[in-house]
């Protein structure tokens, strides 16, 4: 019976069951048979199967259990009957025990219904309401819709959120989602709205069953509704870039009275589209309340949060060395300055000086003479191009002349050359 989550992303498995003892029932299976204490008394518990929806039929021949549980035990016992032509049931050989938890449930119409009782209450007449079903969401009245800022991180530009909500379902028949009826006007179950980018979703509610499934900018309740007043809220994070934040709430079944409320520490944020209100202490904890009334379904608001606090610079300076895109720009630019040093340093590096080795000897005169070594592969590029046909004899002659004497003009040392007195 535990609600499950579907395949919404960030929220916890199923739904809290706050303030029901039952769901010990619901989850636990066990063969745990409390039996009579010494000396006392069993008693028949006798109940009476009530359709709560107007002019609708007493359902006749259900199945009625009864669950006994005590706190710790590893188990509970379950006994089961059957309702008479009135939809009266009864138990024999109960134990009134102190220790002992009841609660009586049925299914009807694909809906299951639980009451509790206490050991004093075995002995009355238990009355078990059950209603007929209904897809239509009309039924589902929103009184108060708060959404409450719990938290602001500037360093990190996260906003933490609650929404708390409280709705009734004004008719007498349960609200059961159809799910193979979905489409443009066609939903039968409650939608509720999400800011973009929103994680680590959790919620919390008095109602039983169902699946949380994501639906447009946000996400779907299938948890059946039975008659009454009722309460979910849940909690999430999410993003914002900037000094502002927006985003749609479409608040699709409505709301009597909508609210942001936000505490009085982040005195800075300001909301737009709602009208300021008084301060509302909770806990200690004083809010600023801002606030609409009477939106119709689906009318919708889109809330605006402003002057949001911004991280210093220097955890701005830290997020982006930390980040991707800082170094995939830092690399290719650092790479290239290295490549303009090495540039600049060879195009203004001066010439080395002679050695008494003689490694590195430039030639002894400032002209353009090739090296040693250049006028010896010049040489051997002319032979081979005469060789080929490419150069006539005579050319080739004078050519190879002229480097032969150009190379032994190289080997003199700079000291050796013509008498220059």
């Amino acid at each position: 019976m535990n609600p499950r989550l579907g395949t919404f992303p960030g929220a916890r498995r199923g739904l809290v069951l706050v303030g029901l003892m039952l769901l010990a029932i619901w989850v636990v299976s066990g063969n745990l048979r409390p039996g009579p204490l010494q000396g006392q008394e069993l008693v028949t518990v006798r109940g009476q199967l009530v359709n709560g929806t107007q002019g609708a039929d007493i359902p006749s021949g259900a199945t009625v259990m009864l669950h006994a549980f005590a706190p710790g035990a590893q188990g509970m016992a379950t006994t089961e009957t059957t309702t008479d032509q009135s939809g009266g049931f009864r138990f024999e050989d109960v134990t009134p025990n102190g220790d002992i938890g009841y609660a009586i449930s049925t299914e009807y119409a694909g809906m299951p219904y639980t009451t509790l009782i206490g050991p004093q209450d075995v002995e009355s007449l238990i009355e078990l309401v059950v209603y007929e079903t209904t897809q239509d969401l009309s039924v589902i009245v929103v009184q108060h819709h708060a959404l409450i800022i719990s938290d602001v991180s500037q360093e990190d530009r996260q906003i933490g959120a609650l929404e708390f909500i409280s709705l009734t379902n004004t008719s007498d028949r349960t609200l059961l989602p159809d799910l193979s009826k979905v489409g443009q006007g066609q939903f039968s179950f409650m939608r509720f709205s999400l800011p973009a980018g929103a994680t680590d979703f959790d919620i919390q509610s008095d109602l039983v069953g169902g699946e949380v499934i994501p639906v447009g900018t946000g996400f779907g309740l299938t948890t059946p509704v039975t008659p009454g007043e009722h309460s979910l809220n849940f909690s999430f994070k999410f993003p914002y870039t900037g000094d502002s934040f927006s985003y749609r709430q479409s608040l699709l079944q409505g709301a009597d009275t909508y609210q942001v409320l936000i505490p009085r520490r982040f005195s800075q944020i300001q909301v737009g589209n709602l009208e300021s209100r008084p301060d509302l202490e909770v806990e200690d904890l004083v809010y600023r309340v801002w606030e609409g009334q009477n939106f119709a379904p689906g009318q919708g608001l889109t809330i605006e949060l402003t002057n949001l606090p911004q991280p210093s610079l220097l955890a701005r300076l830290g997020r982006q060395v930390a980040g991707g895109e800082f170094w995939l720009l830092a690399i290719p630019i650092s790479l290239g300055v290295v490549l303009a040093l090495v540039v600049l340093y060879t195009g203004f590096r001066p010439p080395r000086m002679a050695t008494a080795s003689g490694a590195g000897v430039l030639p002894r005169s400032s002209s353009n003479a090739p090296g040693r070594q250049a006028l010896v592969r010049e040489i051997a590029s002319l032979d081979q191009r005469f060789q080929s046909g490419q150069v006539p004899q005579e050319d080739y002659q004078f050519q190879r002349t002229a480097l032969k004497k150009r190379i032994l003009e190289a080997d003199q040392p700079a000291g050796d050359g013509p008498d220059r007195r």
